[in-house]
């Protein structure tokens, strides 16, 4: 008697791109607000937010942060990461993605998808022990350390 193979985990069906897309537009969809917020409240300072495929920058001055997803070997969201970098010295005079070429990263960290399902969709971030987060948490947290926005303003 054979014993029927496990089944495939989520994150390494075709189905869990579909909620990887849907991950980054919350990414997004937590962006907007902040950022328009951001605006109304400190009119002084340039706020922006570029959105690509599979990447996401957040500007506000000389600061931004940078949510990319980065594809593994395979072919699987199992096998890619969330790859998230905090930048100074952006250039004010040059917009979307080509002011960070001469910005010097501050702090990044590499989130893997993590759960059994598109509603149980966390970030873990590589070798924590933490609880993973979710987009919102990762936003709120990235936005926060990078200083993009007040965190006593932002909610």
């Amino acid at each position: 008697m054979q014993w029927p193979e496990a089944p495939t985990p989520f994150m390494s069906q075709p189905r869990a791109h579909s909620a990887l897309r849907h991950e980054l537009d919350a990414i997004v969809a937590e962006l907007k607000p902040i950022i328009e917020k951001c605006r109304v409240e400190q009119p002084e300072r340039s706020f922006d937010l570029h959105v690509l495929p599979f990447r996401v920058i957040v500007r506000a001055d000389d600061a931004a942060v940078s949510f990319s997803w980065v594809t593994g070997r395979m072919a699987t969201v199992a096998d890619g990461c969330l790859l998230v970098i905090a930048w100074r010295n952006v250039t004010s005079a040059v917009r979307g993605v080509a002011a960070l070429n001469a910005a010097a990263p501050t702090n990044e960290r590499t989130y893997f998808a993590y759960g059994a399902s598109a509603d149980t969709w966390r970030w873990r971030a590589d070798g924590s022990t933490d609880e993973p987060a979710s987009s919102a948490e990762l936003v709120a947290e990235w936005i926060a350390s990078a200083g993009i926005a007040e965190s006593s303003r932002v909610r």
